[in-house]
């Protein structure tokens, strides 16, 4: 009777012994297919959202040619913070910059100041950004103030000389370029409401 209980024992600890080893292999298994799953959608995703220098300079040039002048920075300012050691990038961030500077000043010297000034505004506007490529730049901040200065000034001067001529419309054009590039301007805001009411008290005698 002792043989028969021992031989019982025996067969149910083989028994337990087997089903303890099977639980831990399923659970290694399945530890090891979430680590598998993890690693594999995490490692897409670091990949994807580098892109290379010489992509990013060409994307920034279809903006560049597009007029789309807040976009490269955007493009290279986003892509600069993921990548804030990269020489490379830097130098065709500051490339770019340069380049749609140089834009500005030809605008500039044929006296289109509201095309210049426009540029001006959108980089001095950044200009907290560009620290990382300060010195890599052929402008500054102060550079960008006084071009900003005389376009302000150029366009108000177009605008008051237009209206005393009676040319309304084109007085409002220049008017609309200073808001552009200096919003909170007074001063300009009272001359367009001035030169509406104008405009519309002519267009009700007419």
């Amino acid at each position: 009777m002792m043989e028969f209980f021992r031989c019982k024992l025996i067969v149910f600890l083989v028994v337990l012994s087997f089903t303890l080893q099977s639980c831990t292999g399923i659970e290694n298994l399945v530890s090891s297919n979430k680590s598998n799953q993890t690693s594999s959608k995490t490692r897409p995703s670091s990949q994807a959202s580098s892109r290379s220098p010489a992509h990013v300079e060409n994307l920034a040039q279809k903006h560049i040619r597009a007029g789309n002048y807040q976009k490269m920075i955007n493009t290279y300012n986003y892509e600069h913070l993921k990548q804030p050691r990269d020489v490379q990038l830097m130098q065709g961030y500051a490339r770019s910059l340069n380049s749609i500077k140089t834009t500005a000043d030809n605008a500039y010297e044929q006296k289109n100041y509201a095309s210049a000034g426009r540029i001006y505004y959108i980089l001095q506007k950044n200009y907290g950004k560009f620290n990382p490529i300060v010195q890599m730049l052929s402008f500054n901040n102060a550079y960008l103030s006084t071009r900003l200065f005389y376009c302000k000034k150029n366009l108000s001067i177009q605008g008051f000389q237009e209206y005393r001529k009676g040319n309304i419309n084109s007085a409002l054009v220049s008017w609309q370029d200073v808001l552009e590039i200096d919003p909170n301007n007074t001063e300009i805001k009272e001359a367009i409401e001035k030169a509406k009411l104008q405009q519309k008290n002519l267009a009700q005698k007419r």
